[in-house]
């Protein structure tokens, strides 16, 4: 899954990531600290800069960012049970669209042949839910 997070009401800081699931995960990740095994970091878009840096997963700069983005837009395939084959559903782009993220488009819902899967906001706690099933 590639996760991208950006300001609360602008494109950058922007935060992206390369994220891992194996089936039956259920996480929370209040901050970018709790990534790993998932994730082991981020590439960080400052405002005004043309390229991204690494920072690893609770580094410092993650830390700073972490209140003031929010996760916008998630791209994901899903495979075969114990393959690196991937299924009929290998194409989802999840996103609120209400608050789509700069140069991302994407459903808050989408039905597959072996998946389903759903997205919802709560501006107020500045939380993300992404429910794959």
């Amino acid at each position: 899954m590639r996760l991208v997070a950006q300001h609360i009401s602008n494109c950058t800081p922007e935060v992206v990531g390369s994220v891992s699931f194996p089936a039956a995960t259920q996480e929370e990740f209040d901050d970018y600290s709790e990534f790993p095994p998932y994730a082991t970091g981020f590439g960080v878009l400052l405002p005004g800069a043309t390229s991204a840096i690494y920072q690893a997963a609770g580094s410092g700069l993650l830390q700073s960012l972490s209140p003031i983005t929010q996760w916008k837009y998630a791209w994901f395939q899903t495979k075969y049970a114990g393959t690196t084959n991937n299924t009929y559903d290998i194409d989802f782009h999840m996103a609120d669209p209400n608050n789509l993220p700069c140069s991302f488009s994407g459903t808050d819902s989408v039905t597959g042949a072996l998946t389903t899967a759903f997205w919802f906001t709560i501006p107020s706690m500045n939380a993300t839910y992404l429910v794959i099933q």
